[in-house]
């Protein structure tokens, strides 16, 4: 719920300096968008589904079991895809492709 009474996704304002790891990305086409944890799973489904984002990625995301079957839907709807990345197990999330990276530590993901 936006501040003024109205739902809906409202661009931040986004100051990177040098940012690691996003060499080549063209930060004005880059949205960031902070959910609070009960929250996460509408705002990628509201993402996913817009049409407008044909990549939606989440870094560390909570739990999102209860979601993941509606997160498939508004992908397939929005003709998006979504990566979710963790350090630790997601849950039951239904998935066309899944990539477990195993090191010997934290250092090993970058």
């Amino acid at each position: 719920m936006l501040a003024n009474g109205r739902s809906g996704l409202q661009r931040p304002t986004l100051t990177v300096v040098a940012p690691p790891g996003l060499a080549g990305v063209a930060l004005e086409r880059l949205l960031l968008v902070r959910a609070g944890t009960g929250q996460v799973g509408w705002a990628l489904e509201r993402l996913l589904a817009s049409g407008i984002f044909p990549l939606v990625l989440a870094l560390e995301p909570p739990r999102l079991d209860a979601v993941g079957c509606r997160l498939r839907r508004a992908a397939a709807r929005g003709r998006a895809c979504l990566v979710l990345v963790s350090r630790r197990q997601l849950g039951r999330i239904p998935a066309v492709v899944r990539l477990e990276i195993l090191g010997r530590g934290p250092e090993c993901i970058s």
